[in-house]
């Protein structure tokens, strides 16, 4: 397995997210008032931002973004490992790859938003560090959504 940077409007990483809604849909079918998350590609660019892809056999197997929320502060977006190769690990490959890149980009807090209706996601973001924390811009208030915070401080980061 690897991780390698990918644009986040390359085809490759296009066909992973839409897989990701499709997975998201089915758990939120049922739900009309979701808030509406709407990104910009450039948001997910360099200086400020990234999008990456595990690779497992050459294979696209998961994929993961990052961009500036606000000073010093990233967010962590679209985590996403196919059904056919969870449970090994890459999750949790994939989320350091992210925070590791948002240390060499000088952020020192990452925050992300997942849903209440994604379990799973739950425990992964609670076992790996991270604390929750009350919901911010477009989730605040919204009762399916789960928001979560971690330090990346250390003696080598850099805060913007």
């Amino acid at each position: 397995m690897r991780i390698v940077p990918v644009a986040f409007d390359e085809p490759i990483l296009t066909e992973l997210l839409a897989e990701r809604h499709r997975d998201l849909s089915v758990r939120y079918a049922d739900i009309r008032d979701h808030p509406a998350d709407p990104t910009d590609p450039t948001e997910f660019a360099p200086p400020s931002g990234a999008s990456m892809m595990a690779l497992v056999d050459d294979a696209p197997a998961a994929c993961g973004a990052l961009r500036a929320l606000e000073d010093g502060v990233a967010e962590i977006k679209r985590m996403y490992v196919r059904e056919r190769v969870r449970r090994r690990g890459l999750a949790t490959v994939m989320l350091r790859a992210l925070e590791d890149e948002a240390r060499r980009l000088g952020y020192g807090i990452v925050r992300l938003e997942t849903g209440t209706l994604q379990p799973e996601a739950v425990a992964f973001y609670d076992a790996n560090g991270y604390q929750r924390i009350e919901c911010y811009r477009q989730w605040s208030g919204y009762p399916l959504s789960v928001c979560y915070e971690k330090s990346l401080r250390s003696s080598t980061s850099v805060e913007r």
